[in-house]
């Protein structure tokens, strides 16, 4: 007879593999809720992990994508052993970002920026564990948890200011990749045959018969709506240079944000140097 733990095992199992499918199509919500609960409801995330060190991570860019997707869904909206049971999978994060940084494409890229970001979250819940994976807390429990301590605040305000570095690393790759490959909200998705396991030789006739040569292959559109002549031709030049316009001045207020990043930090130094400096004189006239 099976038990609930196997039940359990079973079903996050199949979540976890559907979800980490490689096919080009985002991460689907059902999958993702589905392991959030059985991992609120088991109360322990290494089942999790076992199941994901068995999934083709390293051998499929799509599957290397929906992994950091998962994860941070895991990470923000799961159980908070989640946190404290991911802290070990640091370094195989890193590498995983690592590997597909070397590919130098579009999703290489991001593979590389969200798996950096991922980790810098692990390292700060690890030294900030009052905070939870959402990071909703309110002014008051902050206060509570500084206990006065101004150096905790400029802490604090450091490796925020690193979390952010991070995320605006991640938009400025995604931004990037939406440029360079021009990809839209109306670009549908395709699909390449499998092609042969060894190349044909082009210069024998008789391999000709084994070639396969690669094609597209395009869902069917549906029947085109009546054509209104005040539409607005989206194709046209002028409208792709002005989404590119867009999105250049995107990825430019994104960097100057991380060039601003530095000069705060030294005005939140100065300041806080000012109120150690003041209280210190209001404790020598006491």
């Amino acid at each position: 007879m099976t038990t609930n733990a196997e039940k359990d095992f079973l079903h996050l199992n199949i979540s976890v593999s559907k979800a980490l499918k490689g096919m080009e199509t985002p991460l689907k919500s059902k999958h993702a809720r589905s392991i959030i609960i059985t991992i609120h409801k088991s109360k322990e995330a290494r089942t999790f992990w076992a199941i994901i060190t068995r999934q083709p991570i390293m051998e499929n860019r799509f599957t290397a994508w929906k992994f950091c997707h998962l994860l941070h869904k895991v990470l923000r909206e799961g159980h908070k052993c989640a946190l404290q049971q991911s802290q070990k999978h640091s370094n195989m994060i890193l590498e995983i970002g690592k590997l597909w940084g070397h590919l130098q494409d579009d999703i290489g890229y991001c593979i590389k920026a969200y798996s950096k970001l991922l980790v810098t979250k692990l390292n700060f819940h690890d030294k900030n564990r009052m905070y939870p994976g959402s990071l909703l807390i309110t002014f008051a429990e902050i206060a509570t948890i500084a206990d006065k301590d101004l150096n905790y605040y400029f802490q604090l305000c450091v490796e925020i200011f690193d979390y952010l570095d991070d995320i605006i690393a991640l938009q400025v790759a995604v931004f990037n990749s939406i440029n360079t490959y021009r990809i839209s909200s109306m670009t549908q998705p395709g699909q390449l045959p499998q092609l042969p396991e060894q190349s044909p030789n082009f210069k024998s006739q008789v391999d000709f018969g084994s070639y396969v040569p690669p094609v597209v292959h395009v869902q069917s559109e549906p029947d085109p709506d009546p054509v209104v002549e005040d539409l607005v031709d989206t194709n046209s030049a002028g409208n792709v240079a002005e989404q590119d316009h867009i999105l250049s001045e995107r990825i430019n207020v994104l960097e100057n944000m991380l060039e601003d990043k530095e000069d705060t930090i030294q005005q939140l130094k100065a300041k806080l140097d000012a109120s150690i400096s003041h209280f210190e004189c209001i404790g020598t006239v006491l």
